[in-house]
């Protein structure tokens, strides 16, 4: 079985742009491994009790506390999104009326 010149030359580009990204990225690991770390990340304090471990996940949860932190806009859609998701849950579930059918819109013109 006789391979054609244009199969050789897709198989050799192949071969030569494996070569090359395998080049680059170890090139980059090495780079990024040679790198300093610029600074140092400050941690807080883990709580130490049960109820503390429970009362700072809860605010966590239930807050977003940490995104809070670092964006107030990323937050606040965040928080009326989930919140969203909670009122419709409720309202599918404690109303007659089928508003959000498992089975998709079409099943609940039927």
């Amino acid at each position: 079985m006789e391979i054609s010149t244009l199969s050789f030359l897709i198989a050799a580009l192949f071969y030569i742009a494996f070569f090359i990204f395998s080049y680059g990225l170890v090139s980059k690991i090495l780079q990024y491994a040679k790198t300093p770390a610029p600074l140092k990340i400050p941690t807080m304090p883990a709580p130490t009790t049960q109820a503390g471990v429970v009362f700072r996940m809860s605010r966590e949860v239930v807050l977003f506390e940490s995104l809070f932190k670092s964006s107030k806009a990323t937050w606040l859609f965040g928080w009326l999104f989930h919140f969203g998701l909670f009122l419709a849950k409720e309202i599918r579930m404690s109303s007659t009326f089928n508003f959000v059918s498992p089975y998709g819109f079409v099943a609940t013109l039927k």
